[in-house]
């Protein structure tokens, strides 16, 4: 029953379900590929940005290098001309016009031992700072050129913090070292500056050096967040800032974009990096909003296949309980009312099914007619209820001696019909002996005045109308109750003759079939 609904309700559906996942795919492929579509879209826009911001500050650092190569160059030329009898203090105005830091405008000089001599601070004076161990000055030192030198970003003596040392060899008239002039770079400024300047940006810029240590990074709330290791940069590398030591996992801990640009002459390069939280903001808000659209499309369409669904349902109910209420009908106008076996419309059906199987496909089966002895006395001397019961007791006793696929029928008043399809002769002496048997008993034991006569054939070779194998077992089962009524005898039909089994009663003629 729940299997037939089921097809049922499928073979309704199907269209509609099939209509349903057809949209609910190209749906989830739509909204797939237009989240999808605008990640890529706002990642290339994000590249974009942060290469744009590495260059702008790289182009800025790269200027504060151009300003403070022309200042030292300037206290040179001052320094060479005078013999170093003008002091660096009295600079201070020239060097307050090209920067604005205090620090940055302190300018140190260091004699040929690396010992300082002169400063535009007075302060610093007081330090006795000594450079000579430092690369850099031996660097100056041994190399003629007077081309600014950067050195690496250090951690200040005078200022505390981290700065990029600028260096300008000094020279005798006669071409001999004779020193260096020190300014410092803060980078710290340059960044923050640029972050002023560029309010509103959402990216992370900073300054770091191609080995990996960081040196300087703009101010945030978020931790920066971007794919430094995508660009070959170790973020193990340790850098020391004021006080505290950091390396790049303490500021790079997720996926992100990040660009860099080198700037000319140092070691330097200016980054620029977008994190994952910021970079994809718009694009996840814009991905619930297309997931949305398809759940709600989905929902709108789902709601009047649900509908269809369960007027679907009831139809199918409403047909199930029809048909069957119909089968159940149908059974009853097959079946005979007193003894519940099949009557003689279910019994000829049955029949012509057996007769043409045996025809097309050599199937055979065996029929028996079984006619109960002496029914009328039965009935004339203990009443038509006992002889209702008698009949109920015979179908019941036949019924109980046969397989699910064969029939038992009642032909009309004390006549019955056993059709079993498929069997042959070998296998129909035991069935119908054992019948025999328990009616015998079941007679025996309500001491009623009856008997039965049998006429059992096996059908194994074509017959040219099925009533006509009705006919010869109906002769048979007479040729019982003619020879003393209360016994079975069997048959074989082929060649078109019934051939009586040799070991079975006695010899009878053969019945001609025309």
């Amino acid at each position: 029953m729940v299997r037939f609904v089921s097809v049922q309700l499928l073979r309704l559906l199907w269209p509609y379900l099939a209509l349903w996942l057809v949209v609910a795919g190209a749906l989830g492929g739509y909204a797939w590929y237009e989240i999808t579509a605008s990640r890529e879209r706002e990642l290339a826009a994000g590249r974009i940005e942060a290469e744009n911001l590495a260059r702008v500050l790289q182009e800025q650092v790269a200027r504060g290098f151009e300003t403070f190569d022309r200042t030292l160059a300037l206290v040179k030329i001052v320094h060479e001309k005078t013999y170093g009898a003008i002091a660096l203090s009295t600079l201070t105005d020239a060097l307050s016009a090209s920067v604005n830091s205090e620090m940055e405008r302190r300018v140190l000089r260091f004699d040929r031992e690396g010992q300082l001599r002169d400063s535009s601070d007075r302060e610093a004076m007081r330090t006795g700072l000594s450079i000579a161990d430092r690369p850099l000055f031996r660097q100056a030192r041994e190399r003629p050129e007077h081309q600014m030198l950067v050195g690496e970003p250090t951690l200040g003596p005078i200022s505390g913090k981290m700065t990029i040392p600028l260096l300008l060899r000094l020279d005798t008239p006669a071409g001999e070292f004779d020193g260096v002039l020190v300014a410092t770079l803060d980078p710290e400024r340059l960044v923050h500056l640029f972050r002023a300047i560029r309010v509103g940006e959402r990216s992370v810029v900073g300054i770091i050096h191609r080995e990996g240590r960081l040196y300087v990074w703009s101010t945030s709330t978020d931790p920066f967040p971007a794919a430094i290791s995508a660009v070959g940069i170790p973020r193990s590398a340790t850098t020391v800032i004021g006080d505290e030591k950091r390396t790049l996992r303490d500021v790079v801990d997720a996926e992100g974009v990040v660009a860099l640009s080198a700037v000319p002459g140092t070691d330097l390069l200016a980054f620029a990096a977008l994190s994952e939280e910021r970079l994809f903001a718009d694009q996840r808000r814009y991905a619930r909003s297309i997931i949305g659209f398809a759940l709600l499309t989905l929902a709108a369409l789902t709601l009047p296949i649900v509908l269809v669904t369960r007027r679907a349902i009831r139809e199918v109910a409403r047909r199930s309980r029809l048909e069957i209420g119909m089968a159940a009908e149908r059974q009853i106008a097959r079946t005979d009312a007193l003894t519940e076996a099949a009557n003689r419309r279910a019994f000829e059906d049955a029949l012509a099914r057996c007769h043409a199987e045996l025809n097309d496909a050599g199937r055979p089966f065996v029929l028996a007619m079984v006619d109960v002895d002496r029914f009328k006395r039965l009935n004339d001397t203990r009443g038509h209820a006992i002889g209702d019961r008698a009949l109920q007791r015979t179908a019941r006793t036949l019924m109980g001696g046969v397989r699910s696929s064969d029939l038992v029928a009642r032909l009309g008043g004390d006549e019955f019909a056993v059709l079993m399809p498929g069997a042959s002769a070998q296998t129909m002496h035991r069935p119908f002996d054992a019948m025999f048997t328990a009616l015998t008993v079941v007679v025996a034991g309500e001491g009623w005045p009856i008997s039965f006569s049998m006429g059992v054939i096996a059908f194994e070779g074509p017959i040219e109308r099925a009533q006509d194998a009705s006919a010869l077992a109906d002769e048979l089962m007479y040729a019982v109750k003619e020879s003393g009524r209360n016994g079975v005898r069997f048959a074989i039909y082929h060649d078109r003759r019934l051939h009586p089994e040799p070991d079975r009663g006695e010899a009878n003629e053969v019945v001609r079939i025309t």
